[in-house]
């Protein structure tokens, strides 16, 4: 996952440990990667991380889970702010789950 601050994003990691915690920034980490290859690919932004979401569940995140995903994937990603933005315009405050 390429973050616009490491040193920020690891703090944030660093004080955020335990099962749940971890969990929540594998899959994030898994989505953003998998975005980022659907990125470099042409896709824009909001449907590649909407096309990243359940491929990168490994494990049966939870509906919390995923939110908090998305909420580090837009704090600290590269192309979160983008991200965000994309979800402002369509008026979408988080994503659909199949679960």
């Amino acid at each position: 996952m390429k973050v616009r601050n490491p040193n920020r994003y690891n703090a944030y990691k660093n004080n955020n440990r335990g099962l749940y915690c971890d969990c929540v920034f594998r899959y994030s980490e898994r989505v953003a990667e998998a975005a980022e290859i659907k990125l470099d690919m042409g896709w824009k932004v909001f449907a590649a991380v909407e096309g990243s979401l359940n491929g990168a569940d490994k494990v049966g995140v939870t509906k919390a889970m995923r939110e908090q995903a998305i909420n580090v994937i837009i704090k600290y990603w590269q192309y979160g702010i983008d991200l965000q933005e994309e979800m402002d315009k369509r008026g979408i405050f988080r994503f659909k789950s199949n679960r």
